[in-house]
């Protein structure tokens, strides 16, 4: 019986993978939405929910509870909802592009030996063989816990990893 459901499984995936690699958008669009959904619901996700919430717009939760019909409340959530997306949509989006364009850069053979060359150097100084420190710095916003209001919730979004 296992082996049916576990069959069933990969002939589902197997016909999602040939859907978006046939270049077909709006498939591939309704599939990478429906992951999304299937990410989002599950349980390790959902109880971060109400503390994304509260992050995003600097209201706690009697403060939503309180003002649950005021319109102010939901300007303020709906702008703070808007702005952590944009805080994750537009430096994703340039280094995006940003990589895009040094990719036509670095497209001889040449140029790919010396990105090997450079891959085998930063392999080697992640194992603590190479006598320089430079790659095991760390650098932190100090950040303190006041009410940055609508607006505090830009410049994390944009550093999240």
């Amino acid at each position: 019986m296992d082996a049916v459901v576990a069959q069933g499984m990969s002939d589902i995936g197997q016909q999602a993978q040939a859907a978006v690699m046939d270049a077909n958008v709006v498939v591939a669009t309704g599939i990478a939405f429906m992951a999304g959904v299937v990410s989002f619901a599950s349980p390790c996700v959902i109880p971060l929910v109400p503390g994304y919430l509260g992050y995003m717009t600097g209201l706690s939760g009697q403060e939503l509870k309180a003002g649950a019909d005021a319109s102010g409340t939901r300007v303020r959530m709906l702008s703070g909802g808007m702005l952590f997306i944009a805080g994750f949509t537009v430096p994703f989006t340039l280094l995006g592009l940003t990589a895009g364009s040094l990719s036509r850069l670095f497209d001889g053979p040449s140029a790919q030996k010396v990105m090997g060359l450079l891959v085998m150097a930063l392999g080697i100084a992640f194992t603590g063989l190479l006598p320089f420190d430079v790659l095991r710095r760390e650098a932190r916003f100090a950040t303190e816990a006041v009410d940055r209001g609508v607006l505090g919730g830009r410049v994390p979004a944009a550093s999240a990893r």
